[in-house]
């Protein structure tokens, strides 16, 4: 199992009630009480009021559309896991605009909307309230996916954190890296064999073995992963190298030679 798909490592922490529910939603109720308030204000009476807020839903999803770019902005300024693009939002405007255009247009034409009964009364026409109903169920469902999307980028899934701080992807390499890992493997203590820039059966073996202890796929196999993994260990075994010498200048409690020295001159 890759080292960094453990299921046992710790969860991130999971993020408050205000992330995962006020900061995706609360825009989208916010949307339906706006167009609500706006067909109150605007309608002449309770029968025409629903419907303009019915039109004027699409007005009040454009702020649904703006937040949803700030929301993708931030995302790709902290390089989250998940980014929102940005011609999402920008077509649902588009599309808002031209459903309210539409029905704007249509609500314009006299005896398109409403029609007189008998007893003299204005009813409205039932294939205009359906088309208007249709529209406002499409900007609906328009903001209830951007919420949605919003919920994804500032709530990411584990797996999708994990994904995200995980290595460059176990993709082959050229054999242009086979006298580097030659070197590395060599002065690990994995390889014995010549160092010649050639990727043979014993490099093969050496680089398993490697792919192995350091939690790897282990296939032989020269990779990025396995590359990435080489150079700190080699990086590593350097600091530790240069580390030795000055180990080798102290004494059992730590003091250098040179204080010693100067000690017994005292």
């Amino acid at each position: 199992m890759n080292r960094y798909e453990n299921p046992s490592e710790s969860l991130p922490p999971r993020p408050s009630f205000a992330v995962r529910v006020l900061a995706p939603f609360a825009p989208a109720v916010a949307v339906v009480g706006g167009a609500g308030l706006l067909g109150w204000l605007t309608g002449v009476d309770w029968m025409d009021q629903p419907i303009r807020a019915l039109v004027h839903l699409h007005v009040t999803g454009l702020g649904m559309d703006l937040y949803t770019l700030g929301v993708a902005r931030r995302c790709r300024r902290r390089k989250g896991p998940v980014i929102i693009p940005y011609a999402g939002p920008v077509l649902f405007a588009v599309l808002r605009l031209l459903l309210y255009g539409a029905c704007r247009a249509k609500m314009g034409v006299p005896g398109w909307l409403y029609e007189v009964s008998p007893t003299g009364m204005m009813w409205p026409r039932v294939g205009p309230l359906l088309l208007i109903g249709l529209f406002a169920l499409i900007s609906g469902a328009v903001t209830i996916y951007e919420g949605a999307m919003i919920r994804m980028a500032l709530c990411p899934s584990p797996e999708k954190l994990r994904r995200s701080e995980a290595p460059p992807a176990d993709v082959p390499v050229g054999p242009e890296y086979t006298y580097e890992v030659q070197t590395i493997l060599q002065a690990l203590g994995h390889y014995a064999g010549p160092v010649d820039g050639v990727l043979t059966q014993e490099v093969k073996e050496a680089l398993k073995q490697f792919q192995g202890e350091a939690g790897l796929m282990a296939h032989g196999g020269l990779t990025a992963a396995t590359i990435i993994e080489l150079r700190k260990r080699w990086e590593a075994y350097q600091i530790k190298a240069l580390q030795r010498p000055a180990e080798g200048l102290r004494g059992k409690n730590g003091r250098g030679v040179w204080t010693r020295i100067q000690d017994w001159l005292r």
